[in-house]
């Protein structure tokens, strides 16, 4: 046997990336009104998965972040339900509706079987620790451990004070992963994400700073960052270009790529995670 493409030689070969499992943590189903998304049904972003080599992911319908939350849960879990194991939902309660949030939390995970959740707190106009979220807090940790992926859970000593008063949930940082050198990732923050077990950052940027991958595998640790393209806001191949051309270890973009999003979904794979 000949020796085995490292997943940059892989990747540049055009070929979708077979050799290891890839999740995105980070992606959307749907259209807004501001923004062009040429697209995004699920037709449409199961095929750039496939192109690509993504083999799940996690994603909310923008119609919960930009209008009618409830039937945004819904066209979600219509997705998971039409390609089975490609899309991972995360439900998406609105803070502003405090009376509806365990409703509708109940709802999506316990009858759409969605596995994680989204909060963003500039579409919603909600602050992160205010008592909306900190309702959505506390029920991710009474039920389950349900990841969060949040556009932002504030600056580093907001998202300290969740994050450790959440132990058991874990919490993903959007964004500010690709940003390392560009001032969104301060030197508080890195000292959150090193010290908490349960903080991650995700990579979904559209302005990353040659180098910004490799600065943050050294600030915090290969095991800390999860992969994820902003799908359907943008394309998945130039994201995905941000690790498999980074000078780190193979093992590193492997764990980045969907070995370290495996363990926090509690994914059964055949590329070696547990």
């Amino acid at each position: 046997m000949g020796k085995k493409s490292t997943l940059q030689e892989y990747a540049l070969s055009g070929k979708p990336l077979e050799q290891c499992l890839v999740v995105d943590v980070h992606g959307h189903l749907g259209s807004v009104g501001n923004f062009d998304i040429p697209e995004g049904t699920p037709e449409q972003v199961v095929a750039i998965m496939d192109r690509v080599g993504i083999d799940v992911l996690c994603a909310s319908h923008l119609a919960c972040l930009h209008g009618d939350y409830r039937r945004g849960n819904e066209l979600m879990a219509e997705a998971v339900r039409q390609f089975p194991g490609r899309f991972i939902g995360y439900a998406v309660p609105n803070p502003n509706y405090s009376d509806d949030i365990e409703r509708e939390l109940d709802r999506c995970i316990g009858e759409l079987g969605m596995k994680g959740i989204k909060t963003h707190t500039a579409f919603h106009d909600y602050p992160s620790d205010g008592p909306g979220y900190w309702q959505i807090y506390e029920y991710a940790q009474a039920h389950g451990r349900l990841p969060i992926l949040g556009h932002s859970f504030g600056d580093a000593a907001t998202t300290e004070r969740i994050a450790r008063a959440f132990p058991g949930v874990p919490f993903i940082a959007a964004h500010i992963g690709g940003l390392v050198h560009a001032g969104r990732f301060s030197d508080e923050m890195v000292r959150v994400v090193c010290s908490l077990d349960n903080v991650y950052v995700d990579l979904a940027s559209s302005l990353t700073y040659f180098g910004a991958l490799e600065g943050l595998v050294d600030k915090v640790g290969a095991g800390k960052i999860l992969f994820g393209s902003d799908i359907c806001y943008q394309q998945a191949t130039h994201q995905i270009g941000s690790v498999l051309f980074a000078d780190i270890p193979e093992r590193d973009k492997e764990l980045i790529l969907g070995l370290n999003a495996a363990k926090l979904f509690k994914l059964k794979t055949s590329h070696g995670s547990e």
